[in-house]
């Protein structure tokens, strides 16, 4: 944060990883704000995997929320919610590595369509147990498993193709329309899944799921040749020799990378455990239907989508880096207010906060990784970035507990406040560094 977390993005695409200008069929340079906000979506390439990315997330979404509510129907427990989620960070920490090193070998369009079928092999599955009547908790353990092994290569051949298909000028813009996408599906998704657990049961959302997934799939296949710049081709050594070569780059040759990645992995593990708690917060809280819970995580999500569309003005201004401060300062103080709140409404206006506050520092955070890291890099940069998100699963499962000991208010209420006062002592140290 402060002048330890500024890029300098400039234009030489081997520092930065861009795809250069003559490459790529050019983008209309519109002067209307909204041509300006969403400029990224005039690469053919890129637009497609923006849609496919909507979609697939709208299936994580759906899934995201019902796993959760069968997780604690099934058992009453949030622990259980922690364990079942904890499914999803094992692969997540010990295969992100591998997953990087495989999308800066292999064609990450067609690893992302091969992820995404298996996404809905999962889904599928899934609703066929809940459907015989078979389901318990141990399943949602592997299904959580199972997608975690599958975010561990899609994570990093995701984020390291969307250079591929944009110029280094609306490279900033894309990653934040890339959030916009999943922020729109924060919206529709968790909606969709409580109206629809309310109305027609579980089976019914992991039906939807493997459908979202046979559309992602499709949409991914119609990224034509032309619409991409080929990866930058590098000699290959062993895969141990890889995953090393990429953590010394990050560790020891770009320091920078090394403190964004590290800067994002304290907000991981105590800011987002809120969203895998709503559960709790709408059974013994608020003690609404599920309908409630799907609101809540709406109304994050409005507020995340928010978050998304200011960086994409903001993402490359010169300030980034005091904004990407104050969204963390403000994260973590709106997320004690959520906490705090004494009714469901007003819980719901201060998530709008949370969120956006959230996807806003993520946003300007992943924006600086990528434009701080070389082109033969970028998926084994980006699978150790993702592996600060395992790391969300891993503080889940203590929260889940102090959840269940001391109550859901005192335990994320607490987590709030030490965000925020953790984002202020980094923007502080690095301004006196």
């Amino acid at each position: 944060m402060g002048e330890a977390m500024a890029v300098d993005r400039g234009s030489d695409p081997e520092r930065t990883g861009a795809a250069p200008a003559s490459t790529l069929p050019p983008a209309p340079r519109g002067l209307s704000a909204f041509r300006h906000t969403f400029r990224a979506l005039s690469y053919r390439g890129y637009r497609l995997l923006w849609l496919a990315q909507m979609v697939a997330f709208l299936g994580n979404q759906m899934n995201f929320v019902t796993r959760g509510w069968l997780a604690f129907q099934l058992t009453g427990s949030a622990t259980a919610i922690g364990q079942v989620t904890l499914g999803w960070a094992g692969p997540m920490l010990f295969l992100s590595l591998v997953g990087g090193v495989v999308a800066d070998r292999y064609d990450r369009r067609r690893l992302l369509m091969a992820v995404q079928a298996g996404q809905g092999v999962m889904g599928l599955a899934v609703g066929l147990l809940i459907v015989l009547g078979a389901l318990e908790v141990w399943h949602l353990f592997l299904a959580a498993f199972w997608q975690g092994t599958m975010f561990s290569v899609l994570g990093p051949a995701r984020q390291a193709l969307i250079p591929q298909l944009v110029d280094e000028r609306d490279l900033g813009n894309a990653v934040a329309l890339n959030n916009t996408a999943m922020n729109l599906t924060f919206i529709i998704g968790p909606s969709v899944a409580g109206i629809v657990l309310a109305t027609a049961g579980a089976a019914w959302v992991y039906a939807l799921m493997t459908l979202c997934f046979a559309g992602v799939v499709a949409l991914l296949a119609a990224i034509r040749p032309a619409d991409t710049r080929p990866a930058e081709r590098r000699p290959r050594t062993g895969m141990l020799d890889e995953m090393r070569g990429g953590l010394r780059y990050v560790f020891v040759e770009n320091r920078l990378v090394a403190t964004l990645i590290i800067t994002a992995a304290v907000p991981i593990v105590l800011g987002f455990p809120y969203q895998l708690l709503l559960p709790v917060f709408q059974e013994t809280v608020f003690r609404v239907d599920p309908k409630g819970l799907g609101l809540m995580y709406t109304t994050a999500g409005i507020g995340a989508l928010l978050g998304s569309l200011l960086v994409a003005n903001y993402a490359d201004h010169e300030d980034a880096p005091q904004f990407q401060m104050l969204a963390g300062a403000g994260f973590g103080a709106a997320l004690a207010a959520f906490a705090f709140s004494p009714n469901f409404w007003l819980a719901n206006a201060v998530l709008v906060v949370v969120g956006l506050c959230s996807m806003a520092f993520f946003s300007f955070n992943t924006t600086a990784v990528l434009s701080s890291t070389r082109p033969a890099f970028h998926g084994r940069v980006m699978s150790i970035f993702m592996l600060t998100f395992s790391l969300l699963p891993i503080g889940v499962l203590p929260l889940s507990l102090l959840t269940d000991v001391y109550g859901a208010r005192p335990t994320i209420g607490a987590c709030g406040i030490v965000l925020g006062l953790f984002v202020l002592a980094m923007s502080r140290l690095s301004r006196s560094a």
